[in-house]
């Protein structure tokens, strides 16, 4: 729900989408290699553009200026990609990523640090800030307003390759997991410290939305 809130926050804004359904599905694509036979992380690390050699996780000495200056050159006028509503949203997913990365995720690490002594602090670390993630995609789903809006626009989109990236019928199956998951999901609750609450989420899909407006104003729009 993070990734289509902010995707839907920028549409709003500066309607930048004709195409909705799929502009919705291209903001959950990159996630759906999950769903890819023999997945490994290298492949997440290249479905979001992600440059860093080691594997897909959360590190609190990521360089998430790294990650974001390749995504940038990789979307500027003359890169790899034809624009149209489904790569947008694509692109908007990975933004949206490195803004959680820098703002929630490595803060996440470093706070935990400071509430336990663990030598295994970063595997530790990154089960529970995923953990509380999936918790905030349920909070979510049950809070915003717009959300059969957003399942009814989505039910009409179509899986789609990007060439080398991500794969329709991938794509497709990622989207009917995302409906089950959000719909039947576990409302029970984890007892961890809390940091990545419900309202510092709705902080960030208004701030990473902002940011994103303005990269895309400079690179793409």
């Amino acid at each position: 729900m993070i990734h289509l809130s902010v995707a839907k926050e920028i549409n709003d804004k500066i309607n930048i989408a004709k195409d909705l359904p799929q502009f919705f599905l291209g903001s959950l694509a990159p996630d759906s290699v999950h769903f890819r036979e023999n997945y490994q992380s290298a492949m997440k690390m290249k479905s979001h553009y992600h440059p860093g050699k080691k594997p897909w996780g959360v590190n609190e000495n990521e360089d998430v200026d790294e990650w974001l200056n390749y995504v940038l050159t990789e979307i500027s006028p003359g890169g790899n990609h034809f624009y149209d509503d489904f790569y947008m949203g694509f692109i908007i997913h990975i933004l949206t990523d490195i803004y959680n990365t820098r703002n929630q995720a490595i803060p996440y690490i470093k706070w935990l640090l400071t509430q336990k002594n663990k030598k295994n602090i970063q595997i530790e670390g990154r089960r529970l800030y995923y953990t509380q993630c999936i918790e905030n995609n349920l909070a979510l789903y049950k809070t915003l307003p717009w959300k059969n809006e957003i399942w009814a626009l989505l039910k009409k989109s179509k899986g789609k390759s990007i060439y080398n990236i991500i794969e329709a019928q991938e794509v497709e199956k990622f989207k009917e997991f995302v409906f089950d998951d959000l719909r039947n999901g576990d409302d029970t609750l984890v007892n961890f410290p809390t940091y990545c609450s419900l309202d510092k989420n709705l902080c960030f899909i208004s701030s990473a939305a902002d940011e994103i407006i303005g990269l895309l104003k400079i690179s793409v729009i």
